[in-house]
């Protein structure tokens, strides 16, 4: 065998790819044994400063992200309206369909939680909308207006979701935001839709 030394400078840049390779490569949060079904919200904890200002204004809060299980040919997948997750350069901030493991990598999500409805015979009604709004790409609802059924954020989406099927969600009034980088006169909170009577937790991780 023959014993061949790299110059250092050559190791030392090896060492550091390795470790930035596996410091940067995104781990997946949600554990392996977790069920997903149609209609089952998905929530989630971000990193990100649009995350961090809804849990503080939020104070119930534990999750800054919620989303909504469908089924695409036979797999689970994710619909959410968020925005700054885009696909290319010409992507916009919209309502996506993202695969489970991409929704809990360790990049987007710190921790999570899936609930079920209680009734689950306004699943198909309710994922239904979920359809809807993705195919028609329905933009990011920056304004966080629930008046206005053209654009969604995250919460909107669910919520309207339920209205759809005739099975509304039990919610507090909508909270009022205000803060300089953070100005929203009405919205709700993931919080809100997580503690509604209608839902049932099933998983926290």
């Amino acid at each position: 065998m023959v014993n061949v030394k790299l110059p250092s400078h050559i190791v030392i840049t090896g060492v550091l790819l390795t470790f930035l390779s596996c410091r940067h490569s995104p781990q997946v949060i949600l554990p392996p044994d977790v069920e997903l079904k149609p209609g089952d919200l998905v929530f989630r904890l971000g990193a990100g400063l649009t995350s961090k200002a809804i849990t503080t204004y939020d104070c119930n809060g534990h999750y800054s992200h919620v989303g909504m299980v469908v089924d695409s040919a036979g797999y689970p997948m994710i619909i959410h309206a968020v925005p700054d997750e885009h696909d290319s350069p010409s992507d916009f901030d919209r309502v996506r369909m993202d695969a489970p493991d991409v929704f809990f990598d360790s990049f987007r999500a710190l921790c999570g939680a899936v609930c079920r409805p209680i009734n689950q015979d306004v699943v198909h009604q309710v994922t239904s909308y979920a359809w809807q709004a993705y195919h028609r790409q329905a933009a990011f609802d920056h304004a966080y207006d629930m008046s206005d059924t053209t654009n969604l954020y995250c919460c909107e989406l669910v919520i309207r979701a339920f209205i759809h099927a005739g099975a509304s969600l039990t919610l507090p009034p909508q909270h009022h935001v205000n803060a300089h980088w953070f100005n929203i006169d009405s919205c709700y909170f993931p919080s809100d839709i997580y503690m509604a009577p209608e839902l049932k937790p099933l998983y926290i991780f």
